[in-house]
């Protein structure tokens, strides 16, 4: 599965993941570029959005860490280490006013019990400024989530099953 953005003069941004890879093509009225390797070890989970007219994408690496990156470059700019954390669950990346939120669910290993975690990724004087973001007790010992983004960008909203909702804006 890939994701196309449009980033003007008739051309689009095309990443996707194959294999033990991460891809970036971009597509112009000429054609197709060649790939750009972007990582050689995701293992599932890629995600992205668009901040700051840049593309950002998160994924679970095969050292099962969660990384986050942009296209610009190859180091990540916010890693949860896969070895302090040995389960994490489906990462969601999205845009909320001027912050870049990083969700996903964290399995505790004393209650057992899988919580969702927040992390907001502001960027000021080219060094990333990271805050947890505090959640809701009810976003506590979930088995899934969802976010709907609203508002061109300035509204994030999670949702769980057990039907416990929390707006950013």
């Amino acid at each position: 599965m890939s994701n196309v953005y449009s980033i003007g003069n008739n051309r689009q941004l095309i990443i996707y993941a194959a294999g033990s890879n991460i891809f970036l093509r971009i597509a112009h009225f000429g054609g197709l570029e060649r790939p750009i390797i972007l990582a050689t070890d995701y293992m599932s989970h890629l995600n992205e959005c668009i901040y700051n007219d840049t593309l950002y994408y998160t994924y679970i690496a095969t050292d099962n860490s969660l990384y986050v990156k942009n296209i610009m470059e190859s180091k990540s700019i916010y890693t949860v280490n896969g070895t302090d954390t040995p389960s994490l669950y489906h990462p969601y990346i999205g845009r909320c006013n001027n912050s870049l939120l990083l969700f996903y669910l964290k399995n505790n290993p004393v209650t057992n019990h899988t919580a969702l975690q927040c992390i907001s990724l502001s960027f000021t004087n080219e060094s990333p400024d990271n805050t947890p973001v505090t959640l809701p007790d009810c976003m506590n010992n979930i088995t899934g989530y969802h976010i709907h983004q609203a508002g061109q960008g300035s509204w994030i909203i999670p949702y769980i099953q057990e039907y416990c909702s929390v707006f950013f804006h």
